[in-house]
């Protein structure tokens, strides 16, 4: 009997294998021609390779916007205090997207306000991605929500996300195609994104060196904040069709209102663009209040490369210097190619990104460390992040600096999840005082809890003893999943 269990979900995990495998890759754009400068990137007419499965480009790559203003925002307390302060005085409209909400302090806290806010007669919507999470305890948050009449979409009990009327036992594109982006957006006035999730680890709420992660977040206000609401009313809106699309013992939409937990129907419209004021809002301190910038997105789902073209264009086209901080990097050959380019055209780069002991993903390090050797012989400059507690607590900001004065920050890391997989967004950030305090925060803060990767270390990791040669030849062959 045990050995005919083993078989089944051996014969079960190959076949999602060949089927995940068949789903994952299409064309990247290697030789997509460079266009104008640096900033070109904030034109409405750059030349982005659009999709035709992309059902309307202006939510995925509106215009630069001019006259915005941008707040950066380190993980930890002070930060989630601003996104406590910015939903708790909401007065028309609450926007959340996240990847993980785990049941813990943080997240607590963020649903109590949200729960007060809904019964004050504040619009509320939460998207939270399906499949992160499948402990109890952060499970049973999600449902008190639902309990508590939120309007929740991506959660959906009993893991229905995957089975549709077309296909009812799953479908490999939604297990493994994730929605990554995240956006704190209120009254269509201000707006969050980043690589931070909704937990105690980005909050650094507790003295527990474990929990202690880096993160990278940014506060915008002004008119590039339309283009975050429009971004998640068409994520609320797939959600929503989807689930309505199948059948009643399959529609989790249809169990809310037979139990009469959710009056609202799934297929209607996030509603409107909030009241895009200030109201009780009151933000000070900006980091640049006349900022120029672009939000970008992509959704592989939809054969989508948009936040990867970004990339490489300001990669191609950088003149001085680049700064790459970013939790998970297994570059692609056309990313690759573009920063040996850029190195052997004299650019000083550097890149900072986890150790092994802080690397949260299994099996990543090797295949990161495999490609320093390549990159450290043409002259690029890489740091392995150790701990703010030496091998404990991850990096998990997703940043770059470009020249002096362009940065990106967002959800996208440089790897093959990001651009395969996950969807994605960033924002692209004309101002030299952002630049200058991004590259100064890593610089002082970030380097010091880092090492710097010799010569000789990358040798090594590029030529692994035998176990360690095995699982990173065996690695590599399912390197586009990680």
């Amino acid at each position: 009997m045990l050995k005919n269990i083993w078989k089944f979900w051996l014969i079960l995990i190959a076949i999602l294998i060949s089927q995940c495998q068949g789903t994952l890759k299409f064309p990247l754009l290697q030789d997509h021609p460079v266009s104008g400068d640096a900033y070109a990137i904030f034109r409405a007419d750059f030349p982005f390779e659009i999709s035709p499965e992309t059902p309307d480009p202006s939510t995925v790559i509106p215009p630069g916007r001019p006259g915005c203003k941008v707040k950066l925002l380190p993980a930890g307390k002070d930060a989630f205090a601003v996104k406590y302060y910015i939903i708790e005085n909401a007065s028309a409209t609450i926007k959340l997207q996240t990847y993980i909400l785990y049941r813990d302090p943080v997240s607590k806290k963020a649903v109590e306000i949200l729960k007060r806010k809904q019964a004050q007669g504040v619009q509320v919507q939460f998207i939270a991605d399906c499949y992160t999470k499948f402990i109890p305890k952060d499970r049973l948050l999600y449902f008190q929500m639902e309990k508590a009449g939120l309007d929740l979409r991506g959660f959906e009990p009993i893991y229905f996300s995957a089975m549709n009327d077309s296909n009812p036992v799953y479908d490999v594109d939604e297990l493994n195609m994730r929605f990554h982006e995240k956006y704190w957006i209120v009254d269509d006035y201000v707006a969050i994104t980043g690589g931070t999730n909704i937990s105690q680890e980005y909050a650094l709420y507790q003295n527990r060196p474990r929990l202690m992660w880096r993160d990278q977040d940014a506060l915008v206000v002004g008119p590039v904040v339309h283009d975050f609401t429009r971004a998640f009313d068409e994520n609320y809106q797939y959600f929503s069709r989807k689930e309505m699309d199948r059948p009643k013992p399959l529609n989790p939409q249809w169990y809310k209102q037979e139990l009469g937990k959710q009056k609202n129907p799934g297929g209607e419209k996030g509603q409107g663009s909030g009241t895009g004021s200030a109201g009780a809002i009151k933000l000070e301190n900006f980091d640049d209040e006349d900022a120029l910038v672009r939000f970008i997105r992509h959704r592989p789902r939809l054969q989508e490369t948009y936040v990867h073209q970004a990339y490489l264009h300001l990669i191609r086209t950088a003149r001085k210097k680049i700064l790459i901080e970013n939790s998970y990097i297994l570059l692609d050959p056309a990313q690759l190619a573009a920063f040996l380019d850029a190195a052997h055209r004299g650019i000083e780069i550097t890149i900072v990104t986890n150790c092994e002991a802080t690397n949260d993903v299994f099996g990543l390090a090797p295949l990161t460390r495999y490609h320093y050797l390549e990159l450290m012989q043409a002259g690029i400059r890489i740091y392995e992040w150790q701990g703010i507690v030496r091998g404990k607590g991850s990096l998990h900001s997703k940043y770059a600096v470009f020249d002096d004065d362009l940065s990106i920050i967002g959800s996208y890391n440089l790897d093959p999840r990001s651009t395969f997989l996950n969807s994605e967004d960033i924002l692209v950030i004309r101002s030299r005082n952002i630049a200058d305090k991004l590259r100064t925060y890593t610089e002082t803060i970030d380097l010091a809890n880092s090492e710097q990767v010799t010569m000789a270390m990358a040798e090594k990791w590029h030529n692994p003893n035998s176990p360690a040669r095995i699982w990173t030849k065996l690695a590599m062959i399912f390197r586009d999943w990680w």
